[in-house]
């Protein structure tokens, strides 16, 4: 498993399922090359179907409609190329992503495949980002002009979305 830069060796884990829980920084909107590879019984020839899941709600269930990719396909141990996009409409802040592999003719590729199915499931952490053009910044400007008597400031404030704020000072020279 292989995600923006994340690396992940998996191998049979028990009863068929993995838990990361290693952040992994994406953003709303973007798209992004999952890559897989088979081992085991891949190797000897069988073949296995992939499927995507994001819980884009952040209600704890995924659910069938929230497939961003899927259904794809493993043959061999080569590594294996999957795009899938984080949808637009996702809530930012942690969730999780599923990745469903079973082998085939198992009947309909799930988010939550019936005990005893053969293949595996694992569950990644991700952390989703507004996109960077929807990040904006307060801005707190103070234009300081000196009298022979008093010092005065006039300070304009430009109020965004995020928690960061940068104040900048105008120079009087």
């Amino acid at each position: 498993f292989q995600l923006n830069g994340f690396l992940w060796t998996s191998g049979a884990n028990p009863n068929g399922y993995f838990y990361g829980n290693s952040l992994i920084p994406v953003v709303l909107g973007n798209t992004y090359t999952l890559r897989l590879a088979g081992g085991g019984q891949i190797n000897s020839g069988n073949k296995y179907n992939v499927a995507v899941y994001l819980d884009a709600n952040q209600n704890y269930v995924y659910e069938t409609s929230e497939r961003v990719f899927g259904v794809g396909f493993l043959s061999t141990t080569n590594l294996k190329n999957f795009t899938f996009t984080i949808p637009p409409t996702a809530l930012t802040g942690t969730t999780r992503l599923r990745v469903v592999i079973l082998k085939q003719n198992q009947g309909n590729i799930t988010p939550c495949p019936v005990s005893g199915s053969l293949g595996d499931v694992e569950d990644y952490t991700l952390v989703v980002s507004p996109p960077a053009s929807n990040k904006s910044y307060q801005i707190t400007e103070y234009k300081i002009g000196q009298t022979q008597d008093t010092e005065s400031a006039i300070v304009s404030t430009f109020e965004a979305k995020c928690k960061e704020s940068v104040t900048v000072y105008t120079s009087p020279y």
